[in-house]
């Protein structure tokens, strides 16, 4: 089964995706588009959101969704904004230097990437100095080098079991509730620090970098592999996992 929308994606650079049961949210450098599912038709609805209709900025960078559907975006310089569906309006939620602390210099113009636990609520806003996490008007920051590895943060991740996976100029970080953080970098536990993705398959975690992948298993034991320049990873209905690059995809055995 496939799926063919002609004029719902906005024009521009398309930055990230987050998916629910019935809902994906899109961010790009033109807004916010919303695709829901309808299961009697068998058909997507379409809205698209910009500064037009409420928004607080056009130019996205990053989207996760809570538990209750709504989908949070880091937006460039305007910082950081949940749609509420129930309400169909537009929230910022802000954040002052005192809760960014040594995460960032400026609570809007470093902010990178965002995930939400669905179960907790908590945030998870990673900026170039590391990741402030918690609630609205209850925040804490987890800065580079301290426990995080000491690169640029790029990206933040939630496992399955609630793991954090924070994504660095120099490979990754794990904080683990109960154990506290540990690295994954070169050359013991990654063949390269750049890395292209982090996917979660069946308590596995599946990593690709620049030269070449690995599988962290039970124990945190690390399986390296050959593979091309894959940015995620899914598994299949024949017991394979599926790499996916820009342009192509490869097949790997669990």
């Amino acid at each position: 089964c496939s799926v063919f929308l002609v004029n719902h994606l906005s024009d521009r650079d398309i930055r990230d995706m987050a998916s629910n049961e019935d809902s994906v949210w899109i961010a790009s450098a033109g807004g916010a588009t919303h695709w829901l599912w309808d299961a009697e038709t068998e058909e997507y609805t379409t809205s698209r959101y910009t500064t037009a209709n409420g928004m607080p900025g056009n130019d996205t960078k990053a989207v996760a969704i809570d538990g209750n559907g709504n989908p949070y975006f880091v937006i460039a310089g305007k910082g950081l904004a949940v749609y509420l569906r129930s309400t169909d309006e537009w929230r910022s939620i802000e954040l002052t230097l005192t809760d960014v602390a040594e995460c960032a210099q400026t609570p809007t113009t470093q902010m990178v990437d965002i995930a939400v636990n669905r179960e907790s609520g908590t945030l998870y806003v990673s900026f170039t100095g590391g990741v402030v996490y918690g609630t609205s008007g209850n925040w804490s920051c987890w800065p580079r080098n301290e426990g995080i590895p000491d690169g640029d943060v790029k990206k933040v991740d939630l496992a399955p079991n609630g793991d954090v996976w924070v994504t660095t100029d120099f490979g990754l970080g794990r904080y683990r509730q109960g154990s506290g953080w540990k690295r994954f970098t070169p050359p013991d536990r990654l063949p390269s620090p750049e890395v292209n993705g982090v996917s979660f398959i069946e308590g596995d975690v599946w990593i690709s970098t620049q030269d070449g992948a690995v599988v962290v298993g039970n124990g945190d034991r690390i399986h390296p592999f050959q593979a091309s320049r894959i940015l995620s990873f899914a598994a299949d209905d024949e017991g394979h996992v599926i790499g996916r690059g820009t342009h192509f995809e490869e097949r790997f055995a669990r």
